[in-house]
């Protein structure tokens, strides 16, 4: 039996080995003060990178842009994490990332938002977007109590699993979209809700934002922290469960 559950562990973590992913790209929101340039806020690192690519929209020098939006408590699983809480009366405030390529136009991919919020959203809620009415744009948004992802001239899906209130209760959530050949996931605490096929190819004409739309509006509500971006496709945590339990259930079989 032991020899059984050990040859599980192995090919469990032989397939995780098989899915690492390069994270490419993670905003982890942690700062605690930002410098102003003259015009905005500025100094919003890419961990990755180690550059202050990304910029604060939506405040004025005179605004309390450190005691209200940034160094907020983050996701209570990583102890000491912090937040930007994109609750605030102007309605249009998000990253500027500076970056018009954090997505490959063709290629798998991984994006990973962790968010936390009660507002439904009513108008689209922009949790990771270049969405600038351009052709090929796309984001990751809320809108009416559910989660969807939106790629103009590619796909359109949504959450329709949710009771379009699983994450909305205030408590943090990990939302995100992979692609992997041609088809889209859309992800919900690891969960794939939905799902899509699509060839068409990213818009790279204007730069990525994190809680609101390029263009004026789809602004959210809510906090969000670390989003992160992957070079690959990473299955949901119960794809690897069950690809074990095969592996299980074959060994089983040839012992019985």
């Amino acid at each position: 039996m032991k020899k059984v559950m050990w040859l599980v562990l192995v090919g469990l973590m032989g397939t995780a080995g098989m899915t690492n992913a390069d994270l490419i790209h993670h905003w982890a929101l942690d700062e605690t003060s930002l410098a102003w340039n003259g015009s905005v806020w500025v100094d919003v690192y890419d961990s990755i990178s180690g550059n202050p690519v990304g910029q604060l929209w939506g405040y004025g020098a005179a605004d309390p842009v450190n005691a209200d939006v940034i160094g907020q408590p983050g996701v209570p699983l990583y102890p000491g994490d912090t937040a930007y809480n994109f609750t605030e009366p102007s309605g249009i405030s998000g990253v500027f990332l500076n970056n018009k390529t954090p997505l490959p136009a063709n290629g798998d991919f991984t994006v990973k938002v962790w968010m936390k919020t009660t507002n439904l959203h009513t108008v689209q809620g922009h949790l990771f977007s270049n969405n600038n009415n351009q052709a090929g744009r796309a984001n990751l948004y809320l809108l009416n109590g559910a989660l969807g992802w939106f790629h103009n001239g590619g796909v359109s899906i949504v959450d329709a699993t949710d009771d379009k209130g699983s994450i909305f209760d205030g408590n943090w959530h990990e939302v995100g979209i992979a692609r992997q050949g041609d088809r889209f996931d859309l992800l919900r605490d690891g969960i794939v809700v939905a799902s899509a096929n699509s060839s068409v190819a990213f818009a790279a004409t204007e730069s990525w934002m994190i809680g609101r739309g390029r263009s004026y509006g789809g602004d959210y509500d809510g906090f969000i922290a670390d989003v992160k971006v992957y070079d690959h496709y990473i299955p949901e945590p119960a794809s690897l469960l069950l690809l074990g339990l095969g592996a299980f259930a074959l060994r089983k079989g040839k012992t019985a």
